[in-house]
């Protein structure tokens, strides 16, 4: 696996204030880590801009931009396949964005889905079956591991985020969304089974 090599560079100073930007293209292809970092340092300020308007976070975005930079540097042989780099960072930037809003989107469906919570219970059959579904809900939780569990009574109990549950447990945010969604699979095969209609896990 090729390494990716950094280059302490200062972003305000330029070593090829007047060269091209084709130029510097053409030279970042072929490795010129120098000719990268002018690019970098022509085009961040707008890139982050763009991307900060949306996250709203200072962190997020430089995270973003840096991955985004990160990628095209591993990639660089392709920068020879443009012409122009700032319409190729808009898409790539809102792409990402995109990316981020459906993926902050699901997040949000599966918290709510995890969430049970019926809004009105106005007769005893009601409570009766609520109080039945409840209990297969823990019996399904039962057939899984301790940590699935956990997450899980995070995400519905305490309303917590992906991010704010994997820093309680120690695992990245993707590892609790990944594990969220095969509890919620394991909960709507479960009921099921037990022939209920699993309108409360949405995915």
């Amino acid at each position: 696996m090729a390494k990716t090599v950094f280059y302490l560079l200062t972003i305000n100073q330029s070593y090829y204030p007047q060269t091209p930007e084709t130029e510097l293209l053409a030279a970042a292809a072929g490795g010129d880590a120098v000719a990268f970092h002018e690019l970098y340092r022509r085009h961040f300020t707008n890139a982050y801009s763009a991307a900060l308007s949306f996250l709203k976070s200072r962190e997020a975005a430089e995270d973003l931009l840096q991955d985004i930079f990160i990628n095209l540097w591993e990639k660089k042989d392709t920068l020879n396949n443009i012409r122009e780099l700032a319409p190729y960072l808009n898409v790539v930037v809102r792409n990402r964005l995109v990316s981020a809003l459906r993926t902050k989107e699901r997040q949000e469906k599966i918290r709510s889905g995890l969430r049970l919570e019926p809004l009105t219970l106005t007769t005893p059959q009601q409570q009766a079956e609520f109080t039945g579904l409840k209990q297969l809900i823990a019996q399904a939780l039962l057939q899984l591991p301790e940590q699935s569990r956990r997450m899980y009574a995070l995400s519905r109990e305490e309303n917590l985020t992906h991010d704010e549950i994997g820093r309680q447990i120690g695992v990245s945010p993707k590892t609790v969304a990944n594990t969220l969604t095969l509890v919620l699979n394991h909960l709507r095969h479960f009921l099921a089974r037990h022939g209920y209609l699993v309108f409360i896990l949405f995915l």
